[in-house]
């Protein structure tokens, strides 16, 4: 969201002036969601999101995280205020929301600082300028508000003249730069898109004077910020795949790749709801390709184990051979001999090793033995080579179809199609504890008749989370209490979640917990795909997201109940 679009999206919202502030929640760690009432209900995201900060109104609020401190003190401050005022100074990226509580000395200004991987959100006490709460400290922004370190760029609204242009922008031009990058490293407010757009407008206008063009074409652009006559747009590229949200029709751009839109509001939800679907492709993409390359290089190892596990078992027909030569030779070998020298059927000597303790007859079953056991083994192991190279030819077929597929189901239909890992557990075997894991979890069947799985330990909740559990899987933890995971086998990613057993699970959650004691226990729910794994953390701690809350009582009788009924394999 550049300087321009900014613009636009803060003069929509200066609509909302003395509107009163309902709720405020978190979508996600880095942004804040307020629902301000006035006449109506609406909401306003403010994202620090490095990758996309952004500000505007949305219609379809998005699943809420888990409460930091900043969306802690800024519900705290925020609920019931009043908003006074909202400013954006000139073309920077830092927008002032203030708001007035029923005193009259209980003001608060909110400031979103939009600049990429330095984005910040930040509470301050309008009268002392007191910081009351901020997303990311920076050095001088512990106790009191200073806004943030400015670019060696002029501001466009101070240009006071064509003169005064023509002094900041000759030297860059007179250096060979080109006209865009002259304007993007002069001057605030400009993305590179916005700069080729005015350099692009000032090589349509008449004249010989660059910089007399770039002047003119710069105030086209800019007189659609101060008569605040936005028309929004999203650029597309070639392929017709959104790349920008744009704040006025380009003319450097074709019509047809550009998408018009009522408002800006409206135009950047669709456009994030874009790019937040390609960046989960992207994720997707990149995280199938990581798994094929560890899967492609198990199934290398096991290839070449296997291999060289046939050059052992060739020796098959060599031990048929010892057995025989020592039934031919019986009167060469004398008890207590611990090897033997015999000429095989080509003539050459050939060395066998005789186990002293045993009759010439015994050495040599021994050996026919050895030999049925190798054939055995021989045909094992060029079964599992055969489905090892098989599996690999399928692998690298869908690894090259990866690149050209642009759909999220195509990719998760590829995934699909991956042969299993060498060593994975067959689909539906029965539980069963390996070395290091830790212990097996308690297991129950809801009234629904799915399968639930509780954890015994840390290291019984980090197995269950982390080894047993599918993405699809409901997860359950009472809320801000240690105790133990529960796990809800669901058949499918699409299969309802009977009430009953939402209810069930949360109450077996609630009574292997800490607060077991207690009349009603908060849990907390999601889906397992929705967890991450804190780096170094003790085992059974998790990160989650997309989380819900259900009261339960931790019911004993339940408990005996559940665990009564017939088992089911797990799915």
């Amino acid at each position: 969201m550049d300087a321009f679009v900014l613009a636009a999206s803060v003069a929509e919202l200066r609509g909302l002036v003395e509107a009163f502030v309902e709720k405020v929640s978190q979508p996600s760690p880095r942004s804040l969601l307020l629902e301000l009432r006035r006449g109506g209900k609406r909401r306003v995201l403010l994202s620090a999101e490095p990758s996309s900060p952004r500000l505007h109104l949305i219609t379809q609020p998005p699943p809420p995280s888990a409460t930091t401190p900043l969306g802690a003190l800024a519900e705290k401050h925020l609920k019931g205020k009043r908003l006074q005022g909202i400013t954006q100074q000139g073309l920077e990226r830092v927008v002032a929301f203030r708001f007035e509580g029923k005193a009259s000395d209980d003001r608060v200004i909110f400031y979103a600082e939009l600049m990429g991987r330095d984005s910040n959100l930040i509470l301050v006490e309008e009268g002392s300028g007191g910081v009351l709460a901020c997303l990311r400290p920076r050095p001088g922004l512990t106790e009191r508000y200073g806004p943030p370190p400015k670019p060696d760029k002029r501001d466009l609204f101070q240009l006071d003249s064509l003169q005064t242009f023509r002094e900041l922008i000759a030297p860059p031009l007179a250096r060979g730069e080109e006209a865009w990058r002259a304007l993007f490293e002069t001057f605030l407010g400009f993305s590179p898109l916005v700069a080729k757009e005015v350099a692009f407008r000032a090589g349509a206008l008449e004249g010989v004077d660059l910089v007399e063009r770039l002047w003119a074409a710069l105030q086209e652009i800019l007189d659609i910020v101060r008569t605040a006559s936005f028309q929004p747009r999203v650029l597309q590229d070639d392929e017709k795949v959104p790349f920008a949200l744009a704040a006025f029709p380009f003319c450097s751009f074709p019509g047809e790749r550009q998408l018009p839109f009522p408002t800006m509001a409206e135009a950047a939800e669709r456009f994030y709801e874009w790019e937040t679907a390609r960046q989960e492709l992207v994720t997707l993409r990149r995280t199938l390709f990581q798994r094929m390359k560890a899967l492609e290089e198990r199934l290398h190892r096991r290839i070449v184990k296997l291999k060289e596990e046939v050059s052992v078992y060739q020796k098959a027909e060599v031990y048929k051979t010892m057995g025989q030569l020592l039934l031919a030779h019986q009167g060469a070998v004398t008890k207590g001999m611990t090897e033997v020298e015999l000429s095989d059927y080509s003539g050459k000597p050939l060395t066998i090793p005789l186990d002293p303790a045993l009759s010439v007859k015994a050495n040599a079953e021994a050996y026919f033995r050895l030999h049925r056991k190798a054939k055995r083994g021989m045909e094992v192991v060029k079964r599992r080579l055969t489905e090892a190279e098989k599996a690999l030819g399928r692998l690298e077929g869908l690894k090259e179809q990866v690149p050209a597929v642009k759909d999220r189901e195509a990719l998760l239909a590829l995934e699909r199609e991956l042969p299993p890992r060498p060593s994975a557990r067959p689909r539906g075997e029965a539980l069963q504890k390996e070395k290091g894991e830790g212990p097996l979890p308690r297991q129950f069947v809801s009234s629904d008749g799915l399968t639930i799985l509780v954890g015994r330990s840390g290291s019984g909740n980090e197995y269950l989370t982390w080894k047993l559990a599918k993405p699809h899987d409901l997860w359950l933890h009472a809320q801000g209490f240690p105790g133990s995971h529960v796990l809800v086998r669901l058949p499918g990613k699409d299969a309802p979640l009977p009430q009953r057993t939402l209810r069930e699970a949360a109450a077996l959650a609630a009574y292997y917990s800490q607060v077991r004691g207690q009349g009603k226990v908060e849990v907390a729910y999601t889906f397992r795909k929705y967890l991450k794994k804190p780096k170094g953390a003790k085992p059974g701690t998790v990160l989650l997201t997309h989380e819900k809350a259900i009261l339960v009582s931790p019911d004993p009788q339940l408990v005996r109940k559940l665990a009564a009924n017939p088992l089911t394999p797990a799915p």
